[in-house]
């Protein structure tokens, strides 16, 4: 149970969920519906993101590691490292963590024909070392780095299916004049919301735990700028998400997408709407830990619309009547 929470298993699932909402929710119906495959083994597939849970698990230990004093003070009831953990057991686990998410990234890597792709786990893993000994430490810095480490997230499955797919279908879509942009369209979009919630969390975080950064000489914007003004620029950021969301949601509205413009209003935009109002009024640790849960809560409803991507292109229903379509090939095998 001690070692569940110390590499913050329901955050792990998020992550787990983020992977297969790309590929399946996004990816795999994108490609149906234009008659072609993915490409990327199930088997590799699973490495994958078996490598990218253990990246993040090796982050978060290695955070706590660093962390001890500071949580003493925001998370005295939380503490795991020295208290109820063995702090040398914890710099072994998140050796070995990286290790084993670096191989396996490496592996598949090769197997797609690009060794260059198991750099993005190598950057995550160091920068996540980085965040925990200075960067989260540093005004600014620290919460961008996390933003956009959970961007990457939405990614890596794109990262790793796309040379596959131009590969294998290089004279189909030269034939049909065809590429693949779409698809990264998508993936990026989630990619920003990714990043803009993150950054919406992290700087409410540092607000939920000013007491203990203080005393222990980071430079937080809570710290820098004091709580009031800080909740203005969490407001500014939530704000410019929402709007950016809204735009989306007008695009959709006016070519008859209804069910993402429904899902997206209560799904997303209302929690967020919600988030911005207790946000103008937060001032107590308690409540900023409330808003944080409450984006955390947003973040998956955001992640689960791909399901609802994924939703409108297979139901025949939904389905568009495209006037021709490149053929359907079968696929023996994956890489």
């Amino acid at each position: 149970m001690i070692f569940l929470r110390l590499i913050r298993v329901p955050n792990l699932l998020i992550i787990l969920l983020t992977m297969l909402a790309m590929r399946y929710g996004i990816m795999y119906a994108m490609l149906g519906i234009n008659g072609f495959e993915l490409q990327l083994s199930t088997f590799n597939f699973s490495l994958l993101v078996t490598a990218t849970l253990f990246i993040a698990a090796a982050g978060y230990i290695i955070n706590d590691y660093f962390d001890v004093k500071i949580d003493t003070i925001n998370k005295p009831n939380d503490t795991l490292i020295g208290v109820q953990f063995k702090r040398r057991w914890a710099m072994l686990l998140h050796t070995v963590f990286n290790l084993i998410g670096i191989a396996m990234a490496l592996y598949v890597s090769v197997q797609v024909g690009n060794y260059r792709l198991s750099f993005v786990y190598m950057l995550a893993a160091t920068l996540l070392w980085f965040y925990s000994t200075s960067f989260k430490k540093q005004l600014i810095i620290g919460n961008v780095v996390v933003s956009f480490l959970a961007s990457l997230i939405p990614m890596i499955p794109g990262f790793f299916e796309m040379p596959l797919l131009y590969k294998k279908y290089a004279e189909t879509l030269k034939q049909y004049e065809m590429n693949f942009n779409y698809i990264s369209y998508f993936l990026i979009g989630f990619a920003v919301f990714a990043f803009a919630i993150s950054l919406l969390r992290e700087i409410v975080k540092d607000m939920e735990d000013q007491q203990g950064d203080e005393e222990y000489g980071c430079e937080t914007m809570p710290i820098v700028f004091g709580t009031r003004i800080t909740n203005y620029i969490a407001a500014i950021v939530l704000t410019i998400t929402m709007g950016t969301i809204g735009y989306l949601q007008y695009l959709q509205y006016i070519s008859n997408d209804n069910l993402s413009v429904y899902y997206i209003t209560l799904f997303v935009q209302l929690p967020l709407l919600i988030v911005l109002i207790k946000l103008l009024h937060a001032n107590a640790k308690a409540q900023y830990s409330i808003i944080s849960k409450l984006i955390k809560l947003t973040m998956l409803t955001g992640i689960m619309y791909a399901f609802v991507i994924h939703y409108e292109i297979v139901h025949p229903a939904l389905q568009p009547q495209a006037t021709e379509q490149a053929p359907s090939v079968n696929i023996g095998g994956g890489y």
